[in-house]
Parts: C-alpha cells; sequence; structure tokens
C-alpha cells in the first residue's frame, strides 16, 4: 500500500534544474495506486506560506510530507507543457490520526527511468499557483530521466475540392 511506508516503485534522483525528481525504479503499470501522505495540516490557501510540498484537498486539509522523509511522492514534479502527466487523483483520501494520505493512481505505463509527474490538484489551480509566485513551467525531462510527452497532433488544413466551375 505504502502509506506511511517508502515506496520501493519510487526512486528520488538529482535533477540538474530542479534539484530532485522521482523516477520509476521499475516499470509501472497503468492504474497502480500510490499515495501522497504526511502530516494533515489545515488547508494552506496563503500564497506566503511555504507550501512548495504541499498537497491541499480544497476545504478539508493540506498534506506535508516534508517531515516524513519516506513520503517520496513529494519530489514528483509537476510535467511541462509538453509532458503528460503521469498520475492523478482518485477521490480517495484517508486520516490516520494527524497523518493524512491522498490516493493517486498511474494515468499510463511508466518506463523504468522515466520521471514520474504529478499535477497537484486540477489544471486551472495549479496554474493559477505558478502564476500567482511568478513561476514559468517548463519541460523538465533530461536525457538521463526522460518524461512521458503529450501527443500533439499537427492542425491539418482542408482544401475543398468540387467539380463545378464557379
Amino acid at each position: 500500500m505504502y502509506f506511511g511506508e517508502k515506496d520501493a516503485r519510487l526512486q528520488v534522483n538529482k535533477h540538474p534544474f530542479l534539484d530532485k525528481t522521482l523516477v520509476a525504479k521499475k516499470t509501472i503499470s497503468k492504474n497502480e495506486i500510490f499515495w501522497y501522505w504526511g502530516d494533515k495540516i489545515k488547508a494552506v490557501d496563503d500564497v506566503s506560506a511555504d507550501d512548495i510540498y504541499t498537497y491541499t484537498v480544497p476545504d478539508l486539509f493540506s498534506v506535508n510530507p516534508l517531515h516524513n522523509k519516506e513520503s517520496l511522492l513529494k519530489y514528483a514534479n509537476i510535467p511541462g507543457p509538453l509532458e503528460e502527466n503521469t498520475l492523478y487523483e482518485t477521490g480517495n483520501i484517508r486520516v490516520f490520526g494527524n497523518i493524512a494520505g491522498i490516493e493517486l493512481k498511474s494515468k499510463f505505463t511508466i518506463p523504468r527511468g522515466y520521471q514520474v509527474t504529478l499535477m497537484y490538484g486540477d489544471k486551472k489551480w495549479t496554474e493559477q499557483w505558478f502564476k500567482e509566485r511568478k513561476i514559468d513551467v517548463k519541460n523538465i525531462e533530461t536525457f538521463d530521466m526522460p518524461t512521458l510527452k503529450k501527443k500533439i497532433y499537427p492542425q491539418h488544413s482542408m482544401t475543398l475540392r468540387t467539380s463545378k466551375v464557379l
């Protein structure tokens, strides 16, 4: 379950421009369950708060994994504009005393050595969080630590053909 303990599927690697990042230690299958867990604290919504690792469940509480060294998902970085978010919230939360967890699932198969990425909340909330802090979101892939890419579909122009002379 990996709630309250180290997740053996994951490893923390040094990242050249983000300090640390989370990488799949083995290939992770689609729909595998993960827990973002840590200290249960009052919901954080203040921009001045030191909330870089805090995951907030709106109107309920926040999970702060900072003081729990075995809680590795705190090192999952936000995907860049061309990269896929590899984990999503299931809606399940658990609270055991002052420890809380948010259940996540893998959206895709994540190959061994690829970065595990996480959008902390919905896209709109995440974009607002970065905007308020004046942080530009960039792609996080490196040669040694790839990310899953979004499928980009080319724009096609259509030519209408007719046999009639206009």
